[in-house]
């Protein structure tokens, strides 16, 4: 699924998808992982684990674009699990050029951006509140 919107177009990413997070000071620890292929000593996803989630996309030679936050799995029913996102961080919107993008798209970042303020405002004191009320204002 991370992977639909750009084979829609021919192009593919290289990288895994997500990986586990370290606790012994590894960065890319599992055995959980979501790439392409599994390799051996890869486990299967489960409850309570937490990845990464970093789809991303590098055209050779001009540009690199990739966005990371971490997501627990959490069960929805008796066969499936789902993720929860669990770090929260606004976009840098100056990087973002909004004529490549689908309406959908720009919803789901004007979305992302408002559940960011909704989950770490009440965290944040009056000088960071403001500084994130701007970064996420929406965009068009």
């Amino acid at each position: 699924m991370a992977r639909k919107s750009l084979q829609e177009i021919g192009y593919d990413y290289d990288h895994g998808t997500g990986h586990g997070i370290g606790s012994f000071l590894s960065v890319h620890e599992g055995p959980q992982r979501i790439a392409k292929f599994q390799g051996l000593g890869d486990s299967e996803i489960m409850q309570g684990m937490i990845l990464s989630n970093e789809p991303g996309f590098y055209k050779k030679n001009e540009y690199g674009i990739r966005t990371e936050n971490l997501m627990i799995t959490k069960r929805e029913s008796q066969t499936l699990l789902n993720f929860e996102t669990i770090s929260w961080a606004p976009f840098d919107v100056e990087l973002i050029e909004t004529s490549l993008l689908e309406s959908k798209e720009i919803e789901w970042i004007n979305w992302y951006h408002q559940e960011t303020f909704n989950k770490l405002a009440d965290k944040l004191n009056n000088i960071e509140k403001s500084w994130l009320s701007e970064v996420i204002q929406p965009i068009s």
